[in-house]
């Protein structure tokens, strides 16, 4: 029981203390992707670096369009200001929260060409 708590405890203090990447630490491809937060990067939180960089780390081995989709999100998302990134972060929770026939529709809704 006390190795268990120990090797735990080791766990959650390395976790801890690991530092998100800095802009330069990110391969190539990583920084490809998530070009649009370049300038952002140094501001922002660790855990939003370190999410941002597990994005872009699995991203880099999808095809070329689904890449240059999330590029064009994270460049629509850098230009939102701080106030409409906590917005949009809350309409997500919202929307997770729905059944997933309701999360459906409203996800049609909102993908439909304006004006239908």
């Amino acid at each position: 029981m006390n190795k268990l708590l120990l090797v735990l405890a080791a766990t959650l203090c390395a976790g801890a203390l690991a530092s998100p990447p800095e802009w330069q630490q990110l391969g190539a491809g990583e920084r490809a992707l998530l070009a649009p937060l370049e300038s952002d990067w140094p501001r922002l939180s660790p855990a939003r670096r370190e999410r941002f960089a597990q994005i872009a780390a699995r991203a880099t081995g999808l095809p070329a369009a689904r890449q240059a989709r999330i590029r064009e999100r994270l460049r629509v998302w850098a230009m939102l200001s701080e106030s409409d990134q906590q917005r949009a972060r809350a309409n997500w929770r919202l929307l997770e929260s729905l059944p997933p026939d309701a999360r459906q529709r409203a996800l049609a809704r909102l993908n439909a060409p304006a004006g239908q």
